[in-house]
């Protein structure tokens, strides 16, 4: 036996009125996290250009670094693994040695 739900015609607008403000809510929240990935795109730019300039083999050593993360990288876990196929627990730092 189903039970029907009834919504009074004020009801009904003011959940409208309420699913509107989320939705610019969800839109604002998203130009925020589009703008904060534009920021730290544009900071790691910089970065990488500051360090080519002072370290010229820098690009190298960086595309082996960035192969060898992305092949360590458990996006389940969000940690890097390990030799082992271990979380590496914190050693993030010791990955470029």
């Amino acid at each position: 036996m189903k039970k029907s739900f009834k919504v009074t015609p004020d009801e009904f607008h003011l959940l409208m009125q309420e699913i509107v403000a989320l939705g610019e809510t969800f839109k604002d929240e998203r130009l925020k996290r589009r703008e904060a990935i534009d920021n730290l795109n544009i900071q790691v730019m910089a970065l990488r250009q500051t360090l080519t300039h002072f370290h010229p083999d820098f690009d190298h050593k960086y595309s082996s670094v960035q192969t060898d993360l992305i092949h360590r990288f458990d996006p389940e876990t969000g940690a890097f693994l390990n030799d082992a196929g271990k979380s590496d627990d914190g050693q993030k730092d010791k990955i470029a040695s």
